[in-house]
């Protein structure tokens, strides 16, 4: 999951997978570059079809289905 300029709800419980980070020197400045990685990834359940979501300015919303009354 991916939102550049809002944010990511859901109503599932999602196990979140720790971020990576990579270092880099930072060339001729010295120091070293840190950089987190810009997705999010995690499971739902016990996980099973990948899906990538991606939004630059909207919030992204992953809800459960309302179940309906049986013969309705």
């Amino acid at each position: 999951m991916k939102s550049d300029e809002a944010m990511v709800y859901s109503d599932f419980d999602i196990a979140v997978e720790k971020r990576k980070s990579r270092t880099d020197p930072a060339g001729k400045a010295g120091g070293t570059r840190i950089a987190l990685e810009e997705w999010t990834t995690g499971r739902i359940g016990h996980g099973g079809t990948d899906v990538l979501l991606k939004s630059f300015d909207g919030n992204i919303y992953i809800r459960k289905t309302k179940e309906t009354p049986s013969g309705a």
